[in-house]
């Protein structure tokens, strides 16, 4: 690789004299100047809730309102007591369409599949859409095709990611 692209990647490139120079970027994308003769262009993505809990949480805050941000990611984690640390994959979600006050619509609704087991966790947010709590848990056994729901919260959630900060927020 040459030198150039190399010092991109690694997010040490040197433009030059940037005080003369007027940068613009479209939704996502964030640029600084953390010093002269540094521009810094990265993903506009704000960790808003992040868990050390192997199994996520069932209940939790996060540092501001979701409707600040476009686009939302959510990692979900198995909610079970056992050795089990598997995540993921991040799930998506445009904020338009969430809303709170314990509406069972336009929830916050993270899924794993785990062996046979479909499992999934509907959140219910207050209205500022900071405060969650896992108020349905279900699970589906897909070899007897049983259905369980004696549970609040079967799937909890390890971080929600804001993306695309939106100005004004979308409340």
């Amino acid at each position: 690789m040459s030198e150039n692209i190399q010092s991109i990647a690694n997010g040490s490139f040197v433009l030059g004299n940037t005080s003369a120079t007027t940068y613009q970027a479209g939704p996502g994308i964030s640029i600084t100047q953390p010093s002269e003769g540094t521009v810094r262009i990265s993903n506009d993505e704000t960790v808003l809730f992040s868990s050390d809990n192997k199994n996520g949480a069932s209940a939790f805050s996060t540092s501001e309102s979701i409707k600040n941000f476009e686009r939302i990611a959510v990692l979900p984690a198995r909610y079970e007591a056992d050795n089990f640390t598997g995540t993921g994959p991040y799930m998506y979600y445009n904020t338009e369409n969430l809303s709170g006050g314990g509406a069972a619509m336009n929830s916050i609704c993270p899924m794993i599949f785990e062996y046979a087991f479909w499992k999934i966790t509907r959140y219910s947010a207050d209205d500022s859409l900071t405060n969650f709590n896992a108020v349905t848990g279900y699970q589906v056994d897909m070899t007897t095709h049983t259905y369980y729901s004696n549970q609040p919260c079967y799937v909890g959630i390890k971080q929600i990611v804001g993306i695309n900060r939106i100005s004004g927020s979308n409340a």
